[in-house]
This record gives structure tokens, C-alpha cells and sequence, in this order.
């Protein structure tokens, strides 16, 4: 399961990295494959995670996956203010990881 997610998280920001380095996107690519690859970093933790950091990397997730499917038609600047909200969300939450 969470291998499936690995690849499919990374083949989505492969794709949504090739869409925005398209345009005049360049810069929001970089930040997308960078949360992308926190997401997968707290992947590894989700199942010795508790109740609530496993609930809030579902959200976190699922966030970015609903980001992608409207970076192509959003505009910039709202996608990289979307970018930056999540990206906190996931350094939070790293906080929270497993010891």
C-alpha cells in the first residue's frame, strides 16, 4: 500500500513538474517536487504514527493530490500560495513524527 502511494505520489509530481516547467511555471515545479518528496518522506512513518498524525497526513495527502488536479487550470500565484499552505502543513507535522 504504501509503496503504491510512493509511486503514484511520484509519478504525479513528475507530471505535474513536466506541466509547470511548460509555462512560466518554472519555480512553483521545484517547490511542487519538493513537497511532494516531504509527503514521501512522512510516508515512512504512517504506520507507527498515532491516530492523529496518521488522520493529519491523510488530509496533508490528499491536499496535494487536489492540488494537482488544478495546477494546470489555477492561476500562480493562488497554486504557489497553496504550494507554500501545505508545505508548512508537512514540516509540521515532521515535527510530530514517530520516535
Amino acid at each position: 500500500w504504501a509503496a503504491g502511494r510512493r509511486a503514484a505520489g511520484l509519478a504525479a509530481a513528475r507530471a505535474a513538474a513536466r506541466e509547470l516547467l511548460a509555462g512560466r511555471r518554472g519555480v512553483l515545479s521545484a517547490e511542487v517536487a519538493v513537497l511532494a518528496q516531504q509527503i514521501m518522506d512522512l510516508d515512512r512513518w504512517y504506520a507507527t504514527g498515532d491516530d492523529a498524525f496518521r488522520h493529519d497526513y491523510r488530509e496533508l495527502a490528499g491536499d496535494y493530490a487536489k492540488l494537482l488536479d488544478g495546477v494546470r487550470d489555477d492561476p500562480p500565484d493562488r497554486v504557489r500560495a497553496r504550494v507554500d499552505a501545505l508545505s508548512r502543513r508537512g514540516r509540521r507535522l515532521a515535527g510530530r513524527v514517530p520516535g
